[in-house]
């Protein structure tokens, strides 16, 4: 122990550990919140070890008038509320064999805290506090966390991998965050049992892949995933993207794969954001083509917005996550011809169309992406800082305008019917016409405009009969 480390805890931590501590019974933080006090960094959850048992615990914090759930009470665990807020307490534990890749088949209840950490997943994990008796670092973890290169598990990481095989992506992200290297043991270790990743919920998957691409250094940790051959089992597609030269007056040769790292960087940290550009280019090789001077990748917006909601529909995203990505894949071209030199009502035309196609919940996210794309191009000068302004600009003006879609404009399909068009696709076709005429001028959207604009489209389209 090192009493010469002191935290100072939030005062409700600090009334789990008196509680704890006036009833005769051992208390410390431990685990992740250490980790992160340790670098100065505020935790987002703060769990409580004890030689308490489950009964015991939820006996004196109830007696204390605090609400107990017994969410995990088979394996030591109780979630004691303070203020609306949960704290998990757990039993001091040391686990059985995790036959299902997750959960311990069984745990034994033990009564000190060095047992307790020896079951964890990594050293810079493996660190407890107590106010009283100071830091517990029985595996250097403090070491490894601020003065060491490598990231180490708590004894043999094979043993740790197949206890529960996310541990291999969770090592991923604490090497990008902390700026660790594996350690050879533990390098060795996964990529000898990359395929167990497989054994993994997608749930679980999807959200640990998440937390990656969310990192500063995001594309470090992808790169890792790919090295290390866990990215063969969770996006195979993405491993067809090395090697594949992009040969054009943008890309200057290079490979799709190197490039998506780059616009990973360069994306802003949203979920949506950083997976769209994950997965933005993941056809281009299905849409391959080159005459010898030049590669083209005709429509591969299309068939990878495609690929990617056949990836994240597998790996169980929700509906929304899945459509806001496609949304951004499907249209991040959009702007390859927005051209900074016409008027002013000409590019707000052209921007109007683009914003009906991305909708106006997804237009700051489009507008990230696609600069994201650009700057991670060998092309991109700084000049194009001016342009995205711009069209930031031009876009948050032409949403005061309120026309998104047919069903803002002044007319409707009854108004139509009333022109004589019987109902069928013509209306529709009238309507999409009429929509086209506004988003090229807004003042057309009036009534006595619309409906003279729709008798010329009838009388034309007629043959004026």
């Amino acid at each position: 122990m090192d009493k010469r480390i002191s935290f100072k805890l939030p005062v409700q931590v600090q009334t789990l550990l008196d509680i704890l501590c006036k009833s005769g019974r051992q208390g410390y933080i431990v685990g992740g919140c250490v980790r992160d006090t340790v670098m100065g960094i505020t935790p987002n959850d703060w769990d409580v070890a004890t030689d308490a048992h489950t009964d015991e615990i939820i006996g004196m914090f109830s007696e204390k008038g605090f609400r107990v759930i017994p969410t995990g009470v088979k394996h030591g665990t109780v979630t004691v509320m303070i203020k609306g807020r949960g704290y998990e307490v757990t039993t001091f534990r040391t686990d059985g064999e995790y036959s299902d890749y997750r959960h311990p088949d069984s745990v034994s209840f033990v009564n000190n805290i060095e047992q307790d950490l020896s079951r964890r997943d990594f050293t810079i994990n493996a660190m407890a506090y107590n106010p009283e008796k100071g830091l517990i670092d029985p595996f250097n973890g403090i070491s490894d966390l601020m003065e060491n290169l490598f990231l180490r598990t708590v004894g043999d990481p094979n043993k740790r991998i197949n206890e529960d095989p996310l541990r291999m992506m969770r090592a991923v992200r604490f090497s990008v965050r902390f700026s660790k290297k594996f350690s050879p043991e533990l390098e060795k270790a996964v990529s000898e049992r990359a395929h167990l990743i497989e054994k993994i919920s997608r749930e679980r998957v999807n959200d640990e892949f998440v937390k990656i691409l969310l990192c500063q250094y995001a594309s470090d940790g992808v790169r890792m995933l790919s090295d290390t051959g866990l990215m063969k089992y969770i996006c195979p597609d993405f491993m067809r993207l090395k090697g594949i030269k992009q040969i054009d007056r943008h890309h200057a040769g290079e490979d799709v794969y190197e490039h998506t790292l780059k616009v990973i960087d360069y994306a802003c940290p949203s979920r949506i954001v950083r997976l769209a550009a994950f997965l933005h280019d993941i056809a281009k090789p299905d849409t391959f083509s080159s005459d010898g001077m030049c590669t083209r990748f005709i429509d591969h917006e299309k068939r990878s917005a495609e690929k990617a909601k056949e990836f994240m529909t597998g790996m169980r995203f929700s509906v929304k996550d899945v459509r806001g990505v496609v949304n951004l894949i499907e249209n991040h071209m959009l702007l390859e011809d927005y051209d900074s030199s016409k008027s002013e009502n000409d590019k707000k035309a052209y921007l109007r169309k683009v914003l009906v196609k991305v909708g106006c919940d997804n237009l700051k996210d489009f507008v990230q992406l696609y600069f994201a794309d650009k700057k991670a191009t060998p092309s991109y000068n700084i000049r194009e800082y001016d342009k995205y302004e711009e069209i930031i600009g031009l876009f948050e003006q032409i949403r005061e305008e309120k026309i998104f879609s047919a069903a803002d404009l002044e007319i409707d399909g009854k108004d139509i019917i009333a022109l004589g068009v019987h109902k069928g696709p013509m209306i529709g076709k009238i309507l999409e016409y009429l929509m086209q005429m506004v988003l090229d001028d807004p003042s057309r959207n009036s009534r006595q405009e619309l409906i003279r604009l729709a008798a010329e489209y009838i009388k034309v389209g007629t043959g004026g009969k």
